[in-house]
């Protein structure tokens, strides 16, 4: 882009004056803010909840106009070996990469090299999705992957956090197996219906940035540096890891081997950083584009186009409404202090929250190494900003008034099954003129609460909220949503909300008859055989249908989704909030049935093949394929061992229980183990330069 006069007269008013170092609070002499009230009540605050919580370790951060005026560690980065948190301690940003992310390709679209509006598949002509909407392959834009209204399956994390990326073998295959996996799938809404989290699409956001602004073969990682970290000084942050240089992750307390986001799935949570680095990061923020140093990183409309989102009339949530990688370009509990940008991240045993105060010019970021941390971040955060918005300005916090929300009144109308991202709620007529809402009616003892009709909305009787009913149409088709006003005193609505909760909790669906075709496949598990040798998500590697009431539903890990079948093999997730995988899809391979579900495909377990003691078995695995094999032990001290003698260190051995919980034993190419009596399941992954064909040895 050309610089008019301004800009190169700015450029070099910022050059000859240059920003102050970003350090710790040492600025009272040139006449910034010190914050000292600040500093002394957050303090507090965070040794009380660092307590609470069960944290381990934090650092924090908090930047006022063009500096750091304040940054400090609590507790340990590495408790075994004594290791403190300081602002310098280097820890997994997790989501907040997506931030990071977003800013690299706005750079590139200053550059004029994208349009925001174009269709991803201008610059990804890969990137296809199977038919279900009109134009949906043009409408998935470029800032619909940036503001989570792409309607892309959200979650597909398969290949996604490794134990150590795939660079030596080359990042090709983690994305040519997404985008391969794409193609069959569908999208879970219309582009622009909604708002619902998509890791996925930052994925594909991240391709595109390397494709085009990356020199020479660059991986994702020296892109990034090349392009960002280095212009802003962000000098110790990175998209991979090298162990012993951040702070260790625990989860339960207990320390957690590191890990990293493989490839290009860095872009939407692999990021490892510092305090001090985001804090030159969201400096750049807070002064329209300009860095540390002077150097102008984006366009000022750009920065502001971050805080331009895309709300729909389904985007009910007073949180999450999303700008440009930002969860929310309208915080409501910081919105007393004006615009109020935030962004989270978690990778379960690392945490964040960062939040940008851009009329104020505060902002700060709280890093942590504990999964208790997750909703812990939300408060420290804004404990800092509202002392710091209150000793820079005098204003003091409050929170909005409510919407005008009334609800439907006929029963006959509300009761029904409600679909939720997780399970389904049920309201039931009491025929009193009350109605009975059963919370999370598929389980086998669901909640029940009395809700009593009084000004405008359905109160819950002995609750502090209440919930109102309300036939929403939009894009020709009506969705009849139950919605949450205020909190109801659980975690996430006193952390993340702050009590100001508007929440679309589920949607009132028809249940159809579940056919036989699915009924046949309802009762067993089904074998995850496409888990790659180093996937962090080996835990419950299966899948499993299950008839709830009358209401079909697919389980993986620790989601369960209500679906909804189209015929015989094909059945769409329903609701408003899943950011899971858009469907289940049945397919048929060598006369067995497969299902495939958010990147899983899945065989029936009792389709496993059988071996025992002194079997000798040929086979031949692809790469992103696991092959499963049954043994039954007999238990009384018996030593099991399972060999790839031609392995050449190529192979990954996993060891589960009938229950197929978590691994009870793995290794390389040999592992051996005392079983007890019962089925034992054995996984076969190879890495990708392995031989193709081994050979396995069952107790030689």
């Amino acid at each position: 882009m050309k610089k008019s006069a301004k800009r190169t007269f700015q450029s070099l008013l910022f050059i000859f004056l240059i920003f102050p170092p970003l350090a710790c609070n040492d600025g009272n002499n040139l006449g910034y803010k010190t914050f000292t009230g600040t500093i002394q009540k957050t303090s507090q605050f965070i040794t009380q909840i660092m307590a609470e919580q069960n944290m381990v370790g934090m650092s924090i951060a908090l930047v006022s106009d063009d500096r750091i005026a304040w940054s400090e560690g609590f507790g340990w980065a590495d408790r075994e070996n004594s290791l403190p948190a300081q602002a310098d301690t280097a820890y997994m940003l997790g989501s907040g990469s997506k931030t990071l992310t977003t800013v690299a390709l706005l750079q590139l679209a200053d550059r004029g090299l994208l349009s925001l509006e174009s269709p991803a598949t201008t610059y990804l002509p890969e990137f296809q999705l199977a038919a279900r909407y009109p134009n949906q392959m043009v409408d998935i834009t470029v800032r619909r992957l940036l503001n989570h209204h792409s309607g892309i399956p959200g979650d597909i994390y398969n290949g996604g956090f490794v134990e150590m990326a795939w660079n030596q073998w080359g990042c090709d295959l983690y994305i040519d197996w997404l985008l391969n996996y794409l193609v069959d799938d569908y999208p879970s809404y219309a582009p622009g219906e909604i708002s619902v989290y998509c890791n996925t699409g930052f994925v594909l956001a991240g391709e595109i940035a390397l494709r085009l602004g990356g020199q020479g073969g660059e991986t994702f990682n020296e892109f990034m540096i090349r392009q960002l970290f280095q212009p802003l000084g962000m000098d110790n942050t990175s998209f991979r890891v090298t162990p012993g240089s951040m702070a260790v992750g625990y989860i339960d307390g207990e320390p957690i081997p590191p890990a990293e986001a493989n490839c290009v799935f860095a872009a939407t949570g692999g990021a490892v950083t510092t305090v001090l680095d985001m804090g030159r990061f969201l400096s750049m923020i807070l002064n329209h584009g300009w860095g540390p140093g002077g150097a102008q990183i984006i366009a000022p409309d750009t920065v502001e186009l971050m805080g331009k989102g895309e709300r729909t009339p389904l985007d009910l949530s007073s949180y999450s409404t999303p700008g440009l990688g930002l969860d929310t370009m309208d915080d409501p509990v910081m919105r007393y202090a004006g615009r109020a940008w935030t962004k989270n991240g978690s990778t379960g045993h690392f945490n964040s929250f960062m939040e940008m105060l851009p009329d104020e010019k505060l902002a700060v970021i709280v890093l942590t190494n504990s999964d208790t941390a997750q909703w812990a971040v939300y408060s420290i955060a804004r404990e800092c900003l509202k002392n710091a918005v209150e000793e820079k300005t005098g204003i003091k916090a409050s929170l909005p008034p409510y919407p005008d929300l009334p609800s439907e009144t006929e029963p006959g109308v509300i009761v029904g099954t409600y679909v939720k991202k997780n399970g389904y709620d049920r309201v039931l007529n009491n025929l009193d003129g009350n109605l009975s809402w059963a919370k999370d009616a598929h389980l086998a003892d669901p909640d029940v609460k009395i809700l009593v009709y009084g000004e405008n909305v359905w109160n819950v009787q002995g609750g502090s909220e209440s919930l109102t009913f309300r036939n929403i149409s939009f894009m020709g088709t009506d969705h009849f949503v139950m919605i949450q006003l205020g909190s109801d005193g659980a975690v996430v609505d006193e952390s993340v909300f702050e009590g100001y909760v508007v929440l679309a909790l589920g949607e009132k669906l028809d249940i159809p008859v579940i056919p036989t075709a699915w009924l046949e496949r309802v009762g067993r598990l089904w074998i995850i055989a496409n888990l790659p040798f180093n996937d962090l998500n080996w835990d419950l590697p299966y899948l499993a249908l299950e008839d709830s009431n009358g209401v079909l539903m697919i389980r993986q890990g620790g989601n369960l989704q209500a679906i909804f079948p189209q015929d015989e093999n094909l059945a769409f997730v329903g609701g408003l909030a899943n950011r899971n995988g858009s469907c289940v899809r049945v397919i048929n391979e060598a006369g067995m049935e497969k299902l495939v579900f958010v990147g899983c495909e899945a065989y029936p377990i009792d389709r496993v093949p059988v071996v025992s003691a002194g079997d000798v078995i040929n086979g031949n695995v692809d790469f992103h394929k696991t092959d499963w094999y049954r043994f039954d032990s007999a238990g009384n001290g018996t030593e099991v061992v399972f060999e790839i003698p031609n392995g050449e260190g190529g192979y990954r051995l996993r060891v589960f229980t009938s229950e197929l919980a978590s691994p009870v034993c793995q290794g390389v190419d040999r592992i051996s183990w005392t079983a007890p009596e019962g089925s034992l399941y054995l996984a076969v992954c190879r890495v990708p330069d392995a031989p193709d064909e081994y050979t396995l040895l069952v107790n030689p």
